[in-house]
């Protein structure tokens, strides 16, 4: 029998996919592009979870924050299920020295594809059984306390059942 599905193995499922294939995938998109619009990887250590108290990881270019956002149970007699809200999102600077203004949209958007395509196609490694939705997040500014970077934050926001 395998591992039993819980929030925290979920979240250690979903860090592993990211760590594993958000650098290959970026790579992909860059070259699919092929303009000047690079996509930073990730460092292994930028990943925050559930909270940026952790100032260190505000330090990366760019950094990745997840964690739970919602949690709804149902039951009908002994059989529960559980629904999760998990949010993935990925912060990076704004430095405003691109020569053109789009340029830093288009990053979040290509940012916001690897995300969406990585849990297209692993979707079936954050859990053994059950459902997942995966909605997108609109690109925003993002202001972070103890920080004088201007940020852009992008992200997925995942809908898993658990039955």
């Amino acid at each position: 029998m395998g591992q039993k599905q819980d929030i925290e193995t979920i979240l250690s499922n979903i860090k592993t996919i990211l760590t594993d294939n958000l650098s290959s995938k970026l790579i992909a998109i860059t070259t699919d592009k092929s303009n000047d619009i690079t996509l930073p990887n990730i460092d292994s250590n930028a990943y925050a979870l559930q909270s940026l108290q952790n100032k260190i990881v505000m330090n990366y270019n760019p950094f990745i924050f997840y964690g739970i956002q919602n949690i709804n149970n149902q039951s009908v007699g002994a059989r529960i299920s559980e629904e999760l809200e998990v949010f993935i999102i990925i912060c990076f600077y704004d430095s405003n020295n691109d020569l053109d203004e789009n340029t830093v949209s288009k990053r979040a958007f290509r940012y916001l594809r690897a995300l969406r395509e990585i849990f297209e196609e692993h979707w079936a490694d954050i859990l053994t059984y059950g459902k997942i939705y995966i909605d997108s997040l609109i690109p925003i500014e993002l202001s972070l306390m103890n920080s004088n970077q201007n940020h852009r934050a992008v992200g997925v926001n995942l809908k898993i059942a658990i039955v």
